[in-house]
C-alpha cells in the first residue's frame, strides 16, 4: 500500500507484466475510512442498484481502475466526478508517484455535445475519470442535481497545480498542438514547475504513426503524459494507447498553446466571471461560433430534456 496524504494506491500484481496480469485500485480516504467506487469486470462497485455494463476495449487490467473520489453526476450520458480541486490533484499525483496508470479528462458543454453523437468518444470517456469544466456543466448540475460542482476543474488551471505538486524532476512527455509548440511549452513548464520534459511530439500525426509515438513515450521513461489535441481526438488516442504507455495520461486541451504563448488566455477578471468562452469566441469567431453559440443552445435543450426524463428522486442527490 502506498500512501500520499489521504490518497492510497494498492497494487495487486500476479505476473511479470503488469499490463497483462496486474490491477490497480485507487481510493480516497476521508475521516479515517476509504471511499472507493471502481470498475471490476465491467460492473461499477458503488453498492446495490447499479447496473453492470461493458466498457471500451475490454477490462482495465493493469491500468488504474476508474475510481471516483466522491459522487458522480451523469450529464448527457457523461459521468462527471464531483471533486474539489485539491482532491482531483491528489488523485492524479498519487497515481504518478505510485507508478500507476489511467486517464483523466474534463467535460464541458462541447464535450457532452460531441459525446452524444460520437460513439467512439463516449466509449473512451467511459475509461476515464472526468472532471467538470465550465459554466455550462455547472448550470446543468444545478438543473439536474440542485447544486453546482465544488470547483471549476478545467485543464488549463488544474494542470499547473498538478505539476507544482509533483516531485522535482518528474519525467513528463508532452504531445499535441502544431509542430514546435510542445517544445516551446516544454521550456516554459520546466522552468516554471521544475518538471523534466523527456520528450514531445506535435498533435498533427497520421494514424500509422500512433504506435511509434506510443513506443517513444514508453522508451522515454515518462511518468506522466500530457495530451493536448482537443476532443474527441485526445481522449480517443489516450484510451487506445493507455495499455501500452502504462502511465497516467491527462487530456489538457489547449494547455500547451497557452503555455507556449501561441494563444492568449482571457484576463483574470473574465475568467473569474466564468466568461472565458466569450473571450475565445472573440479571438476565433469562425472556429468557435458553432461550438459556443449553436453548441451551447443545443446543450441547454438536451439538459432540459434530461431533466424532464430524469426521475425526481435522482435530482435531489448525486
Amino acid at each position: 500500500m502506498i500512501g500520499n496524504g489521504h490518497f492510497m494506491i494498492r497494487r495487486e500484481a500476479f505476473g511479470q507484466r503488469l499490463s497483462e496480469q496486474g490491477t490497480w485500485q485507487i481510493g480516497f480516504a476521508t475521516a479515517g475510512s476509504r471511499r472507493r467506487i471502481g470498475w471490476r469486470g465491467g460492473e461499477r462497485e458503488a453498492g446495490a442498484g447499479v447496473a453492470s455494463r461493458s466498457h471500451f476495449g475490454g477490462s482495465f487490467s493493469g491500468i488504474a481502475r476508474r475510481v471516483h473520489i466522491g459522487a458522480v453526476r451523469r450529464i448527457l450520458g457523461v459521468e462527471v466526478t464531483v471533486a474539489e480541486l485539491n482532491e482531483a490533484v491528489d488523485q492524479i499525483v498519487g497515481c504518478v508517484n505510485g507508478g500507476g496508470a489511467g486517464i483523466w479528462g474534463f467535460c464541458n458543454a462541447h464535450t457532452a455535445n460531441v459525446a452524444a453523437r460520437n460513439a467512439e468518444f463516449r466509449a473512451a470517456l467511459q475509461q476515464m475519470i472526468i472532471f467538470n469544466d465550465g459554466i455550462g456543466v455547472d448550470l446543468a448540475s444545478q438543473l439536474l442535481y440542485g447544486s453546482a460542482f465544488p470547483d471549476n476543474l478545467n485543464g488549463t488551471d488544474l494542470t499547473p497545480r498538478l505539476l507544482d505538486r509533483l516531485p522535482a524532476g518528474t519525467p513528463v512527455y508532452l504531445i499535441g498542438s502544431p509542430p514546435g509548440v510542445a517544445e516551446k511549452a516544454a521550456a516554459v513548464l520546466e522552468g516554471r514547475h521544475g518538471i523534466r520534459v523527456v520528450g514531445s511530439h506535435h498533435g498533427f500525426f497520421a494514424a500509422e504513426e500512433e504506435e511509434g509515438i506510443a513506443a517513444s513515450i514508453v522508451a522515454s521513461g515518462a511518468r506522466l503524459v500530457l495530451v493536448g489535441m482537443g476532443n474527441p481526438r485526445q481522449e480517443v488516442w489516450a484510451a487506445r494507447h493507455v495499455r501500452t504507455i502504462r502511465v497516467p495520461i491527462l487530456c489538457i486541451g489547449a494547455f500547451l498553446d497557452f503555455s507556449a504563448g501561441r494563444v492568449s488566455r482571457a484576463p483574470a477578471m473574465v475568467r473569474n466571471l466564468r466568461l472565458e468562452w466569450i473571450y475565445r469566441l472573440m479571438l476565433e469567431p469562425r472556429r468557435m461560433a458553432r461550438r459556443y453559440l449553436t453548441g451551447n443552445m443545443a446543450f441547454l435543450f438536451a439538459v432540459l430534456r434530461q431533466r424532464v426524463a430524469q426521475p425526481l428522486n435522482d435530482r435531489s442527490h448525486d
